[in-house]
């Protein structure tokens, strides 16, 4: 079965990056843009109000987050039961038959708290941009009214 093996933000902190161990089937969604909650389980998709997913690859699930998204480090995203499956188990669903292992990714990974932006799968420790506020403003103002 696939394995969950990372959740991490993009520096930019305007998305999250879900890695798998191996190619999965994409919870049927292809590569299009939709719904998080195809493939992960209602707690996530909470925490990620507003979001939509795109498979960017068969391994890697990136996630879009919206204005209303609260997702931050420590926190758990989980995998909708009984959706994604080895992309080579070509019969689809999660058993091999009676008795069998499930197929299915059933997992669940925390947002580091320490590196929240950093991937496993580099060597180097990727560093969260720092936010920084910009104040817009005309230079005069003019004066009020009487």
């Amino acid at each position: 079965a696939p394995r969950l093996l990372e959740a991490v933000f993009s520096s930019s902190g305007e998305s999250l990056t879900l890695l798998f161990d191996l190619p999965t089937n994409r919870a049927g969604m292809a590569s299009v843009r939709g719904d998080c909650s195809v493939c992960l389980d209602d707690t996530s998709v909470t925490l990620l109000a507003g979001a939509a997913c795109t498979w960017t690859s068969a391994e890697r699930l990136v996630i879009l987050l919206g204005r209303a998204s609260t997702v931050a480090p420590g926190d758990l995203l989980s995998t909708r039961p009984d959706v994604i499956w080895p992309a080579a188990w070509t019969a689809g669903g999660c058993s091999e038959g009676a008795g069998s292992r499930s197929l299915c990714c059933n997992d669940g990974t925390t947002i580091s708290v320490d590196a929240p932006c950093d991937s496993i799968v580099t060597a180097a420790i990727e560093q969260c941009d720092t936010p920084v506020a910009r104040v817009s403003a005309p230079v005069r103002l003019a004066a009020c009214p009487q």
